[in-house]
C-alpha cells in the first residue's frame, strides 16, 4: 500500500460518527467540492447502471435550460429553477373588410392605369415578454414526496437566474431573475423576506449566495452582505464577478472571499473592505482554495496556481491540460490538502500543489463544465450524459454509469444519495452501499 493509499484509508477512518455532512450549498458544506463525512459508497455498479431512488417531473422549459444545480439539507432535497412564465394569448386577428370592386377599378384595369399599392393590415402588437418565474423546489430527500414549492413572478430572461440556492438555519437563500434575493423558511415555503441588492447586472445571475455567520452574501454589480435574519444590508463592495461564484479563504482566523471577475479580488467577509485586488483571468470557473494556496482555470490554456497571502496573490505556475484548453473552460477544481482535482475532454487530472506533478490522469466525462466532488476517497464527475466514479488514489474507473445531467450542472452528495438535476426531472441515485 502506498503512503498516499495510507493516507486516503486514514481519512476515510477519521469520519465521526455523526450523520454525513449536508450538501448545503454550491459546492458542498465547505463550498471546496469535499465531504469530510460520508457513509461507505459503491465500488461498482452492475450493468452500468444506478438504483434511482426517486424523481419528480420539472414543468416544461419554455426558454432556456434549468442549470441550477441540487442541493440537500436537514432530510430534505432543494432546486432552484426558471421556467418561462406562460404567455398571454395573441390578440386576434383584425377583422378585414371585402369591399364590392367599383366600376373605376374596372376602367383602370381595362386601360392598363397603375393603381397604389394597397397597405397590408396593420400587425398586431406584439405581446410583452412574461418572463421567467422564480421557483424553488422543496422534496423530501428519502422519498422524494414535493413538500412544498416557492414561487415568484420573475422578468425577463434569456437563461433565468442559474444560481444554486444555499440553505442555512432553516432558511433557503437564492437570487432570482431580476438579481432579487429571496428567504425562504426551510419548512414552511413561505417567503420571510427579499432584498434588492441593486441594479441589474449585464448578464445573468450565476453567481451563487453563500452564508457566513449572520450575513448572506451575494454578488450582482457589487458584493453585498445582507442579515439572515430580516434581509437588512451590512455592507457592499465594489467588486463584480464573471459566471463563478465567491468562494471562502481561511486565515489567519478570519474568513476572506475571493472571487474572479475582471478583477481576481479578496474581500474582508465582516465588514466588505477589499483587502486586495489583481489582474482576474478569463473564466466562467470558480476559484478553488485549499492550504493558501488556490487553482483558477482560463478558458483556453494552464491552470493557474496562486500562493495566497494578505498582501495579494502570488502566481506559482500551472499545469497543461491535454488537449490544452478543451472542455475545462467552466471547470471548478476541488481541492483536499496538497491534492487538485479537476478533468478536460480527454482526461480526468489529480495534481499533487506540494510535488508540482500530476499525481495520475484517469477517465473524463467529456464535459468540462461541472465541478467535481470528494467522498469517501473517491472523486465523482458528471456530465450531462454520465456519471464516473474514481478511485480518489490512482484515478482507476469504479463507476461508469449513464445518467442524464442537465448541461453545466453539477450533481450534490447526501448521505450517500446522489442528486440530479436532470432537465425535465429532479432525480435522486443511490451511491450508499447496502
Amino acid at each position: 500500500m502506498t503512503l498516499r493509499s495510507i493516507a486516503i484509508a486514514l481519512l476515510c477512518c477519521s469520519l465521526s460518527t455523526g450523520r454525513a455532512d449536508d450538501w448545503s450549498e454550491w459546492r458542498g458544506p465547505h463550498r471546496n467540492g469535499a465531504l469530510k463525512d460520508s457513509p461507505p459508497l459503491l465500488d461498482s455498479a452492475p450493468d452500468g447502471k444506478l438504483e434511482i431512488l426517486w424523481e419528480v417531473a420539472l414543468p416544461p422549459r419554455t426558454k432556456a435550460p434549468y442549470y441550477s444545480s441540487p442541493v440537500g439539507a436537514d432530510g430534505k432535497a432543494f432546486l432552484h429553477f426558471s421556467p418561462g412564465a406562460k404567455p398571454p394569448p395573441p390578440p386576434p386577428p383584425p377583422k378585414v373588410e371585402v369591399k364590392e370592386k367599383e366600376e373605376e377599378d374596372d376602367l383602370d384595369d381595362l386601360l392598363g392605369e397603375p393603381k397604389p399599392p394597397k397597405k397590408p393590415p396593420p400587425k398586431p402588437p406584439r405581446p410583452p415578454d412574461p418572463g421567467m418565474d422564480d421557483v424553488l423546489l422543496c422534496v423530501d430527500l428519502n422519498t422524494g414526496k414535493e413538500l412544498w414549492r416557492f414561487k415568484q413572478p420573475g422578468g425577463p430572461s434569456k437563461l433565468g437566474a442559474p444560481n444554486t440556492a444555499c440553505i442555512d438555519g432553516g432558511k433557503a437563500f437564492f437570487l432570482g431573475n431580476l438579481g432579487r434575493l429571496y428567504c425562504v423558511d426551510t419548512g414552511t415555503g413561505n417567503e420571510l423576506w427579499r432584498a434588492e441588492p441593486g441594479e441589474r447586472k449585464s448578464s445573468n445571475y450565476t453567481a451563487s449566495p453563500t452564508v457566513l455567520g449572520d450575513n448572506v452574501i451575494v454578488v450582482d454589480r457589487k458584493m453585498f452582505a445582507f442579515k439572515t435574519a430580516d434581509g437588512a444590508k451590512v455592507w457592499e463592495a465594489a467588486v463584480a464577478v464573471g459566471h463563478g461564484s465567491p468562494t471562502l479563504w481561511e486565515k489567519d482566523g478570519k474568513t476572506y472571499l475571493i472571487a474572479n471577475g475582471q478583477e481576481l479580488f479578496c474581500v474582508d467577509s465582516t465588514d466588505g473592505k477589499i483587502v486586495w485586488k489583481t489582474e482576474g483571468i478569463k473564466t466562467a470557473a470558480t476559484p478553488a482554495i485549499g492550504n493558501d494556496r488556490m487553482v483558477l482555470g482560463p478558458t483556453y490554456g494552464t491552470p493557474a496556481i496562486y500562493e495566497l497571502t494578505l498582501e495579494g496573490p502570488k502566481k506559482t505556475g500551472g499545469f497543461q491540460i491535454q488537449p490544452a484548453g478543451l472542455g475545462h473552460q467552466a471547470c471548478t477544481a476541488s481541492v483536499n490538502g496538497n491534492l487538485v482535482y479537476l478533468w478536460g475532454r480527454a482526461k480526468t487530472h489529480c495534481y499533487d500543489l506540494d510535488k508540482k506533478a500530476i499525481v495520475w490522469q484517469g477517465e473524463s466525462v467529456g464535459d468540462g463544465k461541472p465541478s467535481p466532488i470528494l467522498a469517501d476517497g473517491k472523486v465523482i464527475c458528471n456530465s450531462g450524459r454520465k456519471v464516473l466514479v474514481l478511485d480518489a488514489s490512482d484515478g482507476k474507473t469504479l463507476i461508469s454509469a449513464a445518467v442524464g445531467v442537465a448541461s453545466c450542472t453539477s450533481c450534490g452528495l447526501v448521505d450517500g444519495k446522489l442528486l440530479v438535476n436532470a432537465a425535465s426531472h429532479f432525480r435522486c441515485y443511490n451511491l450508499a452501499k447496502k
